[in-house]
């Protein structure tokens, strides 16, 4: 911002101008912070670029089909068949959406680094015990309230949208549950990836994300508009759940125990909000059948909320 306003103008050169200085101030004070930890001696360790490189690789393909699942591509097909009206009103709603990722995108950097932590500690059991116990609880209660602060928002975005806020708020909620399916990705099963130098699922993931999601885009946007992409994202989103649940099942031997039911309260909540056409009636659904589910796992629930409220004992290091 303040780059710009230096320039004092806005313009394609600007503003990637702005971009670039940005970051070289941002990286340029870090560097001065960890002088006294940085080696400036040139040194070129084989066996750890070979490491590093290994670990990487996969990502380059991943962060690049990641873009074919998100509003990238979408605003493609979106510009193809409707309106740029349309495309509008998709932005605000994939902007909005955005918000809420960011706190299962956080949750799962600070993850990535206590699991490598435990890794190194040879106490990867804690690891087990997260994956196994206290997600399921995370994503049922992430689910729950993602859902519910987005049919609660529609009231927001219809005062200050006007119009198009009924649309707007539409095309959010069936987005917010691409959210729901991908959170226990983000905050569980990455950061174990990661941890594990097992970054090819990455890949796995974002592929099946990507591929159902064009897909779907060719196929629900001429019949549904804007309802089917947003549709699009979220078959992308759970399918890519589910197959990476069962690759972790068999390749690590780690069970879900209820993680993928725990996503199911906020998918019906969704559905009946859409299909009753009010939005109490969603809340009101994804409340009782969280309830409901609760009741149902309520031993492994409460093992899991035990858990989770000894954090320090139960998953942080020695």
């Amino acid at each position: 911002m303040l780059v710009l306003v230096w320039f004092g103008r806005l313009d394609p050169a600007t503003a990637v101008g702005a971009y670039i200085v940005s970051q070289l101030i941002v990286s340029s004070v870090g560097l001065i912070m960890l002088r006294r930890l940085v080696s400036w001696k040139f040194e070129l360790d084989i066996a750890a670029l070979k490491k590093i490189l290994k670990f990487s690789y996969p990502l380059f393909f991943a962060f690049f089909v990641l873009n074919l699942s998100n509003s990238y591509i979408d605003a493609i097909f979106i510009s193809q068949y409707l309106t740029k009206a349309d495309l509008g009103i998709y932005s605000v709603a994939f902007q909005f959406n955005g918000i809420f990722l960011q706190f299962p995108l956080l949750a799962g950097s600070l993850l990535g680094t206590l699991f490598v932590t435990l890794r190194a500690n040879d106490d990867f059991e804690k690891v087990r015990t997260y994956m196994q116990d206290i997600l399921p609880v995370l994503t049922a209660m992430v689910g729950l309230a993602i859902i519910a602060i987005v049919l609660l928002s529609g009231i927001f975005i219809g005062f200050a949208f006007g119009e198009n806020g009924p649309q707007i708020t539409a095309v959010l909620t069936i987005l917010a549950l691409s959210t729901v399916f991908a959170a226990p990705c983000l905050f569980g099963y990455m950061p174990f990836f990661n941890s594990l130098s097992a970054t090819y699922f990455w890949t796995i993931y974002t592929a099946v994300a990507a591929g159902v999601n064009i897909v779907g885009d060719i196929f629900l946007i001429p019949r549904y508009g804007l309802l089917g992409s947003a549709l699009a994202t979220v078959l992308g989103q759970a399918l890519a759940f589910v197959v990476i649940v069962i690759l972790v099942n068999r390749r690590f031997d780690l069970k879900h125990k209820w993680t993928v039911q725990a996503t199911v309260p906020a998918a019906a909540g969704v559905w009946i909000a859409y299909w009753s056409g009010d939005i109490l009636y969603g809340l009101a659904a994804v409340v009782l059948l969280t309830g409901l589910l609760v009741l149902l796992y309520r031993k492994i629930f409460f093992r899991g909320v035990r858990l989770l409220i000894n954090y320090k004992s139960t998953i942080v290091p020695r």
